[in-house]
């Protein structure tokens, strides 16, 4: 619809719908996005680096982050 309306035709929605159903034409749905990772009840947890101790004497020393999943450059997930 929108590249129609782009190229200088006027078109309603209730017009496409009415057009899409004579079509038979179905438009795509998003897909739901998978939720988080499950915890492995089997796994033993990583080592703590940190000791819960998070004081540092110098800037850069230490960085501490709570992500455990982020995107990648080629858009799939990843985990850390």
């Amino acid at each position: 619809m929108r590249a129609a309306t782009r190229r200088g035709h006027s078109l309603f929605r209730k017009r496409v719908e009415r057009l899409m159903r004579q079509g038979q034409i179905v438009g795509l749905h998003k897909r739901r996005k998978k939720g988080t990772t499950r915890r492995d009840p089997d796994a033993s947890p990583s080592e703590d680096l940190v000791k819960r101790v998070f004081d540092v004497d110098a800037p850069n020393r230490l960085w501490i982050t709570d992500i455990t999943e982020h995107r990648t450059a080629c858009t799939s997930k990843s985990s850390t």
